[in-house]
């Protein structure tokens, strides 16, 4: 289950203030695809205070996330619980440099990293649908944009270890339209937050 800390804010919406600031850090992503926007999350003249509107567009977000991973290799659950042990108790302080070394080197180590960067997302977008006021939403979605930073990451490192590999599984159309909708998830997303914010301070 994923917590999310109770921020303080302002003019009586919880959180709006820190949230405000965490999503400018982000939302520089989202002008990078504005050509290629098409009219969905990218309709700038939406009513982002309607219900039915904001379902839409985070159920719209949740499929961009599901279709990005879907060229990422499967994990058997068995190797996927090995990965995730050997990680975290050779992570345990003092570490355990070689221990790491060896789980970093199985085959299905940055699959793994994928999948839960993944399932975090996916946790902060069902978060910011089930949210009972927009502000909240708001701060579900900031979640997610900052998930999704981590997300890219371990999709990049994804990219670069199968890249080696003798027989990869991704094609060079695949990486790069892996790169692209990466990018595009998360200016989708902040471009949804912006709305949200929008629709609260009007």
């Amino acid at each position: 289950m994923i917590r999310r800390n109770h921020r303080i804010g302002i003019h009586g919406f919880p959180g709006i203030l820190p949230v405000a600031i965490r999503l400018a850090t982000v939302v520089v992503a989202s002008a990078l695809i504005s050509a290629t926007a098409g009219a969905g999350l990218f309709d700038f003249n939406a009513d982002c205070n309607d219900p039915d509107e904001q379902s839409a567009r985070i159920v719209e977000l949740k499929s961009l996330y599901t279709k990005l991973i879907e060229p990422i290799e499967g994990v058997p659950p068995a190797e996927a619980e090995y990965i995730r042990k050997e990680r975290e108790e050779s992570l345990r302080p003092p570490g355990n440099p070689p221990r790491f070394r060896l789980v970093y080197a199985h085959r299905f180590y940055q699959a793994v990293q994928v999948h839960d960067s993944f399932d975090t997302v996916m946790g902060h977008l069902e978060a910011a649908e089930s949210a009972a006021s927009l502000p909240d939403k708001v701060g579900a979605l900031v979640d997610a944009l900052e998930a999704a930073g981590t997300l890219a990451e371990r999709v990049s490192d994804y990219i670069d270890a199968d890249s080696a590999r003798t027989d990869p599984i991704l094609t060079a159309d695949a990486t790069g339209s892996l790169s692209f909708r990466m990018s595009s998830a998360r200016g989708f997303t902040a471009l949804t937050a912006k709305c949200f914010l929008r629709a609260i301070a009007r």
